[in-house]
């Protein structure tokens, strides 16, 4: 099928005539790139016209046109879609609006060469001669809800369309396929009952703990130390259920564009331990038993009403490991949390035992409660963590797992993926290639990672790629060498970041300065840098031998460098001059 001959084209682009937003963006989307490609321009044309001009002209369908030949795509779910030539027509037709967009984007990468690398690198092929040969592809990703929480994809609409997504994080409007709506999110309990409007007539709709009603405004002392406590919901008593089920129904009518609606506790510890919870959760052999017991009854109550509609749950913290007896409701996705977890291992074989900072109980590992939940639920959602919170610039050694660790959790009942890295500002890491690498893998969990990290560093850092590879490779080897867990709260000195490793990644950057492309790739390079810059900077705070003058100089120039690349955070929560005042008197996190 020949698209572009030196700059001309017979070619069109059809679409129905009552295409949605999404689809028409897809078609102008697809005459955009191939003119980049080819100085070709196409013209899009309704289906309603018929066959225009030649008859052996090549015609790209894009959407549902009733032209002939067109595939059927009924059985198509999780925004999955059809590339399919037939004859002198190349089909692109997705389960939905959303889909055809991303099929086109796909189409580009995938069969034309385009690579999008991030929200502003591309790479676009040049091409004098332009053909498409047979092709005939189906793709049903494994996820039906996909969303990236990093720097390049939060709030990004065209970006995270580009690299099909389709979490609300990402502004997706009805021209960009739009967005799986949350309500509410996460941590809601005390949004459905709120603990200024009850606590002082109803104390028994909140936490028991150690025999008292708490509103979570002290602390309690327990056998072995000091409970941080702030209160979650009785989820046994009658009127907590009937009070979220009646709040949530109004929820749902006020809010007609969402289809998930977050009922999950609050972030901090302490479930309620009156008699009637303690009595579930012991017989569940968790607190996740009390309350997928309540979910249930709310899902229940709204299911015949509201077919539709999906109520999310955590499993966090002291929830995380799945009841033994109580199957969740069809209309309920269980959102598994690896906030704990190691993720220098992959999470299948990492052997460290749970380590909740939000219960003194001892618990399983991870993919001990990921396979029990797995049983549990057709509906899993996993909320994964790709940063340190504490230390955003801090090197998270985990690129060698992101792969191994989505097969796991498509092997167990997995549908939806949260991936949260740094979305709160500018990568001083390497979030960008992370980031490109999850969305491969949203769609493709079996792909080569390795040639798609190859590619983006390539297009990304230029001629500098293979030193800083190096760099990432010397860490990884590091790490599972010598057997080190890596968390997502971890400081700089917990083993994964020695002092000669830092000397060979100045050397990696050293080289990949002195090979980069132009200004704008050796600006990349020196952002990327200030990962190390960071970890020098910690070990010289933790260092008395270094005296405060020729600390403060270290200091002011980290600083400059932070404000010169257009930084605003450090840390999770915390902006640059809070971080900063702390990081002059020698303070970081730990």
């Amino acid at each position: 099928m020949i698209i572009a001959n030196y700059g001309e084209t017979r070619a069109n682009i059809i679409v129905a005539d009552k295409a949605g937003l999404a689809t028409k963006r897809a078609a102008n989307e697809l005459s955009r790139y191939i003119f980049k490609m080819t100085g070709a321009k196409m013209n899009i044309r309704l289906a309603s016209r018929g066959t225009i001009g030649n008859d052996n002209a090549a015609e790209i369908c894009v959407g549902l046109t009733g032209r002939v030949g067109e595939p059927d795509a009924s059985g198509l779910k999780n925004d999955g879609y059809i590339l399919k030539t037939v004859g002198n027509r190349l089909f692109i037709l997705g389960e939905n609006d959303r889909a055809t967009l991303h099929a086109v984007y796909a189409f580009l990468e995938d069969e034309l060469g385009c690579r999008f690398f991030t929200d502003t690198v591309e790479h676009i092929p040049q091409r004098q001669y332009l053909t498409i040969g047979e092709i005939d592809k189906t793709v049903i990703p494994p996820f039906e809800y996909r969303e990236i929480f990093g720097n390049v994809c939060f709030d990004h609409a065209d970006y995270a369309a580009k690299r099909g997504l389709n979490g609300m994080h990402h502004n997706l409007d009805e021209e960009r396929g739009g967005s799986w709506k949350y309500q509410g999110f996460v941590h809601t309990f005390n949004s459905y009952v709120p603990v200024f409007e009850f606590f002082k007539d109803h104390p028994e709709y909140f936490s028991m703990v150690n025999g008292e009603r708490f509103d979570g405004g002290d602390e309690k002392y327990g056998d072995n130390g000091v409970y941080m406590v702030n209160t979650q919901l009785c989820l046994t008593n009658p009127d907590v259920v009937r009070i979220v089920t009646e709040r949530l129904r109004k929820e749902i009518e006020a809010h007609p564009e969402a289809k998930i609606f977050s009922i999950s506790q609050a972030d901090w510890g302490e479930p309620c331990h009156c008699p009637e919870c303690t009595a579930i959760d012991e017989e569940e052999g968790s607190y996740a038993g009390s309350l997928v017991r309540f979910i249930n009854q709310v899902a229940e109550n709204i299911a015949e009403d509201y077919p539709d509609i999906i109520i999310d749950t955590l499993a966090y913290g002291y929830s995380r490991t799945a009841p033994k007896l109580t199957k969740v409701a069809p209309n309920v996705a269980i959102r598994l949390c690896t906030i704990e977890c190691c993720f220098s291992h992959p999470l299948r074989t990492c052997d460290e035992a749970f380590r909740s900072r939000r219960t003194l109980l001892p618990g399983n590992t991870f993919r001990e409660d990921l396979q029990e939940w797995g049983k549990m639920s057709d509906r899993i959602y996993v909320w994964n963590y790709n940063t340190n919170f504490y230390n955003y610039f801090e090197p998270m050694p985990n690129f060698h797992t992101l792969q191994d660790n989505i097969q796991f959790f498509v092997e167990n009942n997995v549908v939806g993926l949260f991936e949260q890295g740094n979305g709160e500002d500018l990568s001083g890491e390497f979030n960008e290639l992370r980031c490109y690498i999850l969305s491969k893998l949203m769609w493709d969990p079996y792909g080569d990672v390795d040639r798609w990290m190859r590619e983006f560093m390539i297009g990304y850092y230029g001629m500098g790629a293979q030193p800083l590879r190096e760099y990432i490779d010397a860490l990884k080897d590091h790490v599972v060498k010598e057997n080190i867990h890596v968390h997502m709260s971890d400081p700089v000195d917990t083993g994964h970041l020695p002092e000669w490793l830092l000397d060979l990644a100045d050397a990696k950057f050293d080289e990949a300065e002195r090979l980069a492309d132009n200004e704008e790739v050796l600006e990349r390079i020196r952002r990327s840098r200030i990962q190390i810059q960071y970890c020098r900077l910690y070990y010289m705070a933790r260092n008395p031998e270094i005296g405060d003058a020729a600390y403060a100089v270290a200091c002011e120039k980290f600083l400059a460098d932070v404000e010169h690349f257009g930084f605003v955070r450090i840390r999770e929560g915390y902006l640059l001059e809070d971080s900063a005042e702390k990081i002059r008197a020698r303070i970081f996190p730990d």
